[in-house]
């Protein structure tokens, strides 16, 4: 008797074992940053800003972790870890919030670009560097990532 269970719990393992080598996810999509904000005026302000992706899978899934770094114009500002859970929809957009801290000396060394953005039509180069962690039941899969984009006035949030 015990050993019919241990067959079949090793067989479900197995079973397990070969669908997770079968399931392709495809990486998620970036789409834009968006509502970038500082906030907490302090040796070490607050940012904050929200990340457009798109799940181009067929099944919905949860990102469950999201570790990265974020550059702007070559300069480092921070690194953010996201740790809270969010809910996908198969084949739709989604938002991640992202606040993060940074120090006021790296924040001081990006007035030069900000001011050039706010008096010209100058756009402000920015780099997310990273990885997530998506997950669906029991399967995880991580995507690294590393985003360019060029950022401009109207997508700093006042």
């Amino acid at each position: 008797m015990k050993m019919t269970y241990i067959i079949i719990t090793l067989i479900a393992l197995l079973i397990v074992a070969l669908l997770s080598s079968c399931i392709s996810i495809k990486t998620i999509e970036y789409r834009t940053v968006d509502n970038f904000e500082i906030s907490k005026m302090s040796a070490n302000p607050e940012f904050k800003f929200d990340v457009k992706l798109f799940n181009p899978n067929g099944i919905g899934a949860r990102v469950k972790a999201l570790d990265m770094e974020v550059f702007v114009d070559g300069k480092r500002m921070a690194g953010v870890s996201f740790d809270e859970t969010v809910k996908i929809k198969a084949n739709s957009e989604f938002i991640v919030p992202i606040t993060g801290e940074t120090s006021l000396i790296d924040l001081v060394k990006l007035i030069p670009t900000g001011l050039g953005s706010l008096l010209g039509n100058k756009t402000i180069p920015i780099n997310i560097k990273g990885e997530v962690t998506i997950k669906k039941f029991i399967f995880r899969k991580k995507l690294k990532f590393d985003i360019l984009e060029d950022f401009s006035k109207d997508k700093i949030k006042t």
